[in-house]
């Protein structure tokens, strides 16, 4: 950490190809987009869609990362239910009649391929759990959030760190959004999703607190007032670096072991190291840049002075 910050003076190490961090950015969620246009969006699942609830008797103990295996190309998931002294498998899947209704009997011969004793024991419908209404809610759950951000950061900070803000907020969604098209034949969208857009969101808030009032603070030093904002912004990203390194190095530790655990966490899990990624790269690459742009389309490139009675 001292080497890295041993060279802020003079040097621009984070603002320096801000650019091309925004052309990465800009290309993943393009494509993601590109992608849905064309029928190749997020692969929404039984939570969504409605589907089926298939029961089977293994015959035998059996382990839920094997089922989960015979079960990932068809967006299903198992689960245990004990009753009656049997232990049986239960099949949550989308609707067996989309696949030209060769999908229960080909979801049947990889389970069979798995475990050779199974038995089918029952099937019901279920309806969809999200209706549009609570899609609804969750994006204005979302646009509540971000309005917050606004009001508390450009009460504490300045309005242009707030608009920063909301636009790295936007960033980790949609980048957590993207992944979730790149691999849906890997991971259906159920609620679980839903809660990890919500953490995101929550997460990406407090490192945009955090960044901005540390740019606060840098503005204050005698010694920077007469330094650029981007040199600004480099000294309070270096600054705040070991935190955001040491924070996100533990979420994607636990994280990780969520998502080796088995397939019922991965629905989750996998959003959620998205996210960290995500809000990682924003921190260090993103918001503070942004808001050095905002302060020189406004202000110009000069030196940023704080005026008395204002907050920097």
């Amino acid at each position: 950490m001292e080497s890295i910050m041993g060279k802020i003076a003079g040097k621009q190490v984070f603002t320096g190809r801000t650019p091309l961090y925004m052309a990465i950015s800009g290309g993943v969620i393009a494509l993601a987009i590109l992608l849905s246009l064309v029928g190749l969006g997020m692969n929404f699942g039984a939570d969504f869609s409605g589907g089926a609830i298939l029961k089977y008797d293994v015959g035998s103990d059996f382990k839920l990362t094997t089922v989960a295996l015979a079960l990932s190309n068809f967006g299903a998931t198992g689960q245990v239910s004990t009753s009656a002294g049997k232990t049986q498998l239960i099949v949550r899947t989308g609707y067996l009649t989309k696949s030209g209704g060769h999908t229960r009997a080909a979801l049947e011969a990889n389970l069979t391929a798995a475990y050779p004793g199974i038995a089918f024991v029952s099937a019901d419908a279920v309806g969809a759990t999200m209706t549009k209404g609570t899609l609804l809610n969750q994006a204005l759950a979302c646009l509540g959030i971000l309005a917050f951000l606004l009001i508390y950061i450009t009460y504490r900070i300045d309005f242009y760190s707030a608009v920063a803000a909301a636009a790295a907020l936007a960033h980790d969604l949609l980048i957590t959004w993207a992944f979730m098209v790149f691999f849906r034949f890997a991971f259906s969208v159920n609620v679980p999703f839903i809660a990890a857009m919500l953490m995101t969101g929550g997460l990406s808030a407090v490192n945009s607190v955090v960044t901005f009032s540390r740019i606060r603070e840098v503005n204050r030093h005698g010694m920077f007032r007469s330094q650029s904002r981007r040199l600004v912004v480099d000294k309070a990203v270096t600054d705040a670096l070991p935190r955001t390194a040491y924070t996100a190095a533990t979420a994607l530790v636990i994280l990780i072991i969520l998502f080796i655990a088995g397939a019922p966490l991965r629905g989750f899990a996998f959003p959620m190291i998205i996210g960290v990624l995500a809000t990682t790269y924003s921190t260090l690459m993103l918001s503070g840049q942004i808001w050095a742009m905002c302060l020189e389309k406004s202000h110009g490139k000069q030196p940023f002075e704080r005026k008395k009675g204002k907050r920097a």
